[in-house]
């Protein structure tokens, strides 16, 4: 009976600790793939797929798992808006460069 109970405390320990290695690695970055978090937990991708549905189900985690690219990525707002905002600083510097082109032409030409 103690046995039974230390091997399924245990399961749990691994659990989380899996469940946190998950999370602070796809933190890093938009997009992981799933055959390297099976890698570095030393588990299956299939294991790391069930362990990426319970973080998402049971913590409300904004990830996308894309079983067909083997591939999780984070769906949160604020990489959306991190993009959106360096698309629009991109356009206003090319904007700026594009008029400062001009005003040149044009200053030669008269």
């Amino acid at each position: 009976m103690g046995e039974a109970s230390i091997q399924v405390h245990l399961q749990r320990l691994l659990n989380n600790v899996r469940t946190q290695t998950i999370v602070k690695m796809v933190k890093q970055y938009t997009r992981v793939r799933t055959g390297y978090l099976a890698q570095v937990l030393k588990a299956s991708q299939e294991e790391v797929y069930r362990i990426l549905r319970d973080a998402i189900l049971d913590k409300g985690l904004s990830y996308r798992i894309d079983e067909i690219g083997n591939m999780v990525e984070v769906a949160s707002e604020q990489h959306e808006e991190t993009g959106e905002r360096d698309l629009v600083e991109a356009v206003d510097e090319l904007t700026g460069g594009a008029l400062h082109v001009f005003h040149s032409v044009v200053d030669m030409v008269k």
